[in-house]
């Protein structure tokens, strides 16, 4: 059996208090047609605002799709009132939407913005491993030349050490000679013979030569101190070459690797 499309039980229609029908009773199933005719003034139009709601329902049953006329003007009013609060939720939405529409043209200047920087980056970065790989390279040869400096005045110590050896030796001859002659007049006399004069005067020489020699003990032990405070000057510029090289190492990072995605921002 189909379902009622249209039912209307004991309705009276009214028209400003004034009744137009009485008793209709009607029911349309689904599937069903029906012609609605009379003469002019007979009802038809009010029975048909009646059916759509245009008229209230005052005596009897009637539905229409589903719907009960007795309260289609509420079930309307409360149509209406959730299309309002439906047309509010949209007009949110789309503030909402336009909200997000600028947020979006924000993160995509930001995101720009930052492309622009990273690859100001990448060329500083460039910059940088090209200025450590020369501080490397001056750094190596740095090193050489230091090792070259250590070498020459290890050489240079070794001579200090053989001359002041030769020259203690020849101190301690004279010494010596001098010792044998401090018997002897150290005044020249003119009675004197020659062979007797000639010693004399060697004996003088021989004090300044040994005055000399001491000079030139207290020059070598000077020029050694000095080529030891050189060599452990070099042994710490050394050590900060090495650990400026190894800095310059670690520094070089591998290949700039940044992986950015639009919803981090």
């Amino acid at each position: 059996m189909s379902n009622s499309v249209l039912k209307l039980q004991e309705v009276s229609i009214f028209q400003n208090n004034n009744l137009i029908l009485n008793e209709v009773n009607i029911d349309v199933k689904e599937g069903e047609f029906v012609y609605l005719i009379g003469k002019t003034g007979s009802g038809k139009s009010s029975l048909l605002k009646t059916i759509y709601g245009d008229l209230k329902l005052q005596d009897g049953e009637g539905q229409v799709a589903g719907f009960d006329l007795n309260q289609l003007k509420e079930n309307i009013a409360k149509l209406e009132s959730t299309n309002d609060d439906l047309q509010k939720e949209r007009n949110n939405q789309d503030r909402q939407f336009a909200d997000l529409q600028s947020q979006n043209n924000n993160l995509l200047e930001s995101f720009n913005s930052v492309e622009q920087e990273l690859s100001i980056l990448v060329a500083i970065r460039n910059d940088l491993e090209k200025d450590l790989m020369e501080e490397k390279e001056l750094s190596s040869t740095r090193c050489v030349e230091i090792d070259d400096l250590k070498a020459q005045n290890t050489v240079l110590l070794d001579s200090l050490e053989q001359s002041k050896t030769r020259i203690d030796d020849d101190q301690v001859t004279s010494t010596a000679t001098i010792s044998d002659n401090s018997t002897a007049p150290t005044m020249v006399n003119s009675s004197d013979t020659p062979e007797e004069q000639t010693e004399q005067t060697g004996a003088v020489n021989k004090e300044v030569q040994v005055a000399r020699i001491n000079e030139l003990v207290e020059e070598l032990e000077r020029k050694k101190a000095e080529l030891v405070a050189a060599n452990e000057a070099l042994s710490l510029d050394e050590d900060v070459v090495r650990e400026w090289e190894g800095k310059c190492c670690r520094v070089i990072p591998q290949k700039l690797s940044l992986d950015i995605y639009f919803f981090k921002f």
